[in-house]
């Protein structure tokens, strides 16, 4: 077994105390605070998401349908109907949630009309990630800190992949480094 450096080691156990149940399922970013672009759905989509902080299935639901009437080229209420999929499968008590088909259809959807936003393809990271098919997951947090360099929270989750899934310590310090070089 290699040896961690002691960034990788402190990034390591940074992730460790990270748990499972106090992070949206798909969302990659807490409480669902996904960042918004400006546009006619965004009220909608921002309703959607405060309504699943507050565990409100069916007023989330009602307004990201909203959001996606609304502006049909915004991947926000897309990536929020599949945040609502994976929360419905996990109340549901199915031992495989993630392999819910709802979930990945909406976050392809927001991929077709998104393919190169950091969000976008964050949150198709964090599911492949659920489904334990990190090099793709790699593959797509790659596509995003190319699209976004100085996305730090990109970055750290490519770390995150790199580290607890791939068990790579070597690359996963090497895109922790590069996040610290975002920003101090």
């Amino acid at each position: 077994m290699r040896k961690l450096s002691p960034l990788a080691l402190a990034l390591a156990a940074g992730l460790a105390v990270t748990t499972a149940e106090a992070a949206p399922l798909v969302l990659p970013d807490s409480g669902g605070a996904t960042t918004l672009p400006a546009g006619p759905a965004a009220p909608s989509v921002r309703r959607g998401y405060q309504a699943l902080e507050a565990n409100d299935l069916l007023a989330a639901e009602t307004a990201f349908r909203e959001g996606m009437r609304l502006e049909p080229s915004s991947p926000a209420a897309y990536i929020g109907m599949s945040e609502l999929s994976a929360r419905r499968a996990v109340a549901s008590g199915a031992p495989n949630w993630s392999e819910n088909p709802d979930i990945e259809s909406w976050l392809r959807k927001a991929l077709e009309v998104d393919p190169n936003g950091v969000t976008t393809l964050r949150s198709w990271a964090r599911f492949l990630s659920l489904r334990g098919r990190f090099p793709d997951a790699e593959a797509a947090l790659q596509k995003a800190v190319t699209a976004a360099p100085t996305d730090i929270g990109a970055w750290l989750h490519l770390s995150e992949v790199q580290l607890r899934g791939l068990r790579n310590g070597a690359s996963a310090e090497a895109s922790a480094r590069k996040a610290i070089a975002v920003n101090r």
